[in-house]
């Protein structure tokens, strides 16, 4: 279709982040659990224990720990499902998801209870409703369980976290598509109202929050009283932007992600590693500068949602045939973010989008190019960049030069071999 290229020399570089880590987290689970203040004795309470859809480290462990201090104090836990409209918007998906991540009740000792039946709790402004899941709401308690990290479509002093986990994830899809039909004022300004709402109105005994650091382990654990949560969510939410992977530069001609998936980030790809939102009325981060993003295949935990993909301007047509466009539609549409739901200009090799890549960047020759391959947007630590970042690069703190290494590799079908970590 185009020219072929001349790929560049290619360096091997690993960056060495500042991580925290928790030696011992269901200890650590314990330990919060036992100071915060909750009673000595539930009395055979129902306890709806919230449990999210996103791949946390050790979240099989933690909710078995949970569970089991919930039943040392007397307490009748249960797991209802928190995730908005994921899991295809219904009460069996969201339990198979679940169970991938080992939330079973064999596994972890207390029923899960997936239904997508709301009660609506009061509202905001006057107007809005605010919904929350029937089983929790009619629980005796509610013990919340969600990581808190920035969010990938913007930025506040509350992203994604324990209030997020109340609005919109115990919201079910019907709150997740009140708060997201606002758009992106909705989640800056009525993420947090409806959480209040919420916390004004249900006895939300307490919420267990979790910081991971740039290598997916466990950096901090804490629980948290429910009064308190608002204002300690805004400060655990500061040290896990300080803790997030990055890129070593600002400005890149072409970065190439040999995958994205909804394991990795909600929308498939950080938006802080591509420096790309892509939404009216909000602006994309000032950096990374990313010129041409290209993506090559999504994981298999994917199950096909493409959330994201619409961010890329090229991928490939193993990855467009993968696309559950039910899964994807669904969650773009109830987001509220279209552009995620786009597919880009996608090509039958790996050689081909190189090409076309090579024409989009310009006048600079491809060789020449300041270019980055990583495995996704979560593993940042080891990347392959191109000669020309190697100045930039190796003054850098933290930063180690492994070595050359060929870059582009083709089998015989004209796809990369993949990098390997």
């Amino acid at each position: 279709m185009f020219p072929d290229v001349q790929y560049p020399r290619m360096i091997r570089v690993k960056q060495n982040f500042y991580a925290p880590v928790i030696a011992n987290v269901s200890e650590a689970v314990v330990a919060q659990l036992d100071q915060v203040g909750l009673p000595f004795c539930f009395d055979g309470a129902r306890i709806a224990v919230a449990v999210g859809s996103r791949g946390i480290t050790n979240l099989e462990d933690i909710v078995r720990v949970t569970i089991e201090w919930l039943k040392l104090r007397g307490a009748s836990p249960f797991i209802v499902p928190a995730m908005g409209s994921h899991g295809g918007g219904s009460a069996s998906g969201q339990e198979k998801i679940l169970a991938e991540y080992g939330i079973t009740e064999d596994r972890i000792g207390a029923p899960v209870v997936s239904s997508m039946d709301v009660v609506q709790v009061g509202t905001m402004h006057s107007s809005i409703p605010v919904y929350m899941d029937r089983n929790a709401y009619e629980a005796d308690g509610v013990l919340l369980i969600n990581r808190v990290k920035p969010h990938t479509q913007f930025k506040s002093d509350i992203e994604s976290g324990l209030m997020k986990l109340i609005a919109i994830g115990l919201g079910k899809d019907r709150g997740a598509s009140t708060i997201h039909s606002y758009g992106t004022p909705g989640m800056i300004d009525l993420l947090p109202e409806a959480a209040r709402v919420v916390l004004s109105k249900v006895k939300v005994i307490a919420g267990l929050a979790l910081v991971e650091n740039a290598y997916k382990q466990i950096a901090d654990v804490r629980a948290i009283r429910s009064k308190d949560i608002e204002r300690e969510e805004k400060l655990l939410l500061l040290k896990a932007k300080e803790l997030m992977p990055s890129l070593p530069v600002d400005s890149v001609d072409f970065l190439l992600l040999d995958e994205m998936g909804k394991e990795i980030s909600g929308p498939g790809m950080d938006s802080s590693v591509t420096g790309r939102i892509m939404e009216r009325d909000v602006p994309d981060p000032l950096k990374p500068d990313i010129k041409i993003l290209a993506v090559l295949d999504i994981t298999a935990a994917s199950k096909g949602n493409a959330i994201g993909l619409g961010i890329a301007d090229l991928t490939t047509e193993r990855l467009v045939k993968k696309v559950n466009r039910h899964a994807t539609y669904l969650n773009t549409i109830i987001g509220g973010f279209s552009v995620q739901g786009k597919i880009p200009m996608y090509f039958e090799t790996d050689r081909e989008l190189l090409q076309a890549a090579a024409q989009l960047i310009g006048a600079i020759p491809f060789h020449e190019a300041r270019i980055i391959r990583a495995k996704n947007t979560l593993k940042m630590s080891e990347l392959l960049i191109s000669e020309s970042l190697l100045a930039d690069v190796q003054v850098l703190e933290g930063v180690e030069i492994l070595g050359d290494e060929d870059g582009f590799q083709f089998d015989n079908g004209g796809l990369l071999r993949p990098f390997l970590l």
